[in-house]
């Protein structure tokens, strides 16, 4: 992906309000990025700096194949609100990190993956604080829901619906980035 190319945007609900487990592991392994020094897998996957890590069960594998280096995740942690957004640098299938970072959880969730760590890991860079009203992005994709269900890439369609709107992905989310810190795609 070169500069001059729009991205992608993929939806990690992890609400403080709704899914306790995996917002606290949003804080431990996106706001605090992860050290290769205590965590042997992530030296084996090349890393010799701190990194910000997601990770999304087998149940989400569809939309996590279509990521790329750039996209763009948004957290919605806070009821009404995604309150994060980082950019990818990359994926990897990698079950022995994710056992040791996350542990399973039932979460109320009745599929076949409950029992998983989430093994299809999403590595990240430039986390940075955005407040973005849940309401006027999925009013900007063509979405009629209030909050997200699962983790989601939004469909071609939802994206020219976006686009559309306000040009690109990259001007929308940094539209929501305080005055005051980097756009999500500038690099410091």
């Amino acid at each position: 992906m070169t500069d001059d190319e729009d991205v992608e945007l993929y939806i990690a609900p992890c609400s403080r309000e709704h899914k306790e487990h995996t917002y606290r592991y949003f804080k431990r392994t996106v706001l605090n990025p992860v050290s290769p020094d205590h965590f042997e897998p992530l030296l084996e996957a090349g890393f010799e700096t701190p990194t910000s890590i997601w990770g999304v069960v087998s149940g989400n594998r569809t939309h996590w194949e279509s990521i790329e280096q750039g996209d763009a995740l948004v957290f919605y942690t806070k009821s009404g609100t995604y309150t994060h957004a980082a950019v990818v640098t990359d994926t990897e299938k990698n079950q022995q990190l994710a056992e040791e970072l996350w542990e399973p959880y039932d979460g109320g969730r009745i599929v076949a993956d409950k029992e998983e760590p989430w093994p299809f890991v999403i590595y990240l860079d430039r986390v940075r604080r955005i407040d973005l009203p849940a309401e006027e992005l999925h009013e900007a994709l063509g979405y009629s829901m209030e909050y997200p269900q699962g983790f989601m890439r939004p469909t071609d369609e939802r994206f020219e619906t976006l686009r559309a709107k306000h040009g690109s992905v990259r001007s929308f989310l940094d539209s929501y980035t305080p005055p005051t810190s980097p756009g999500l795609f500038e690099k410091v």
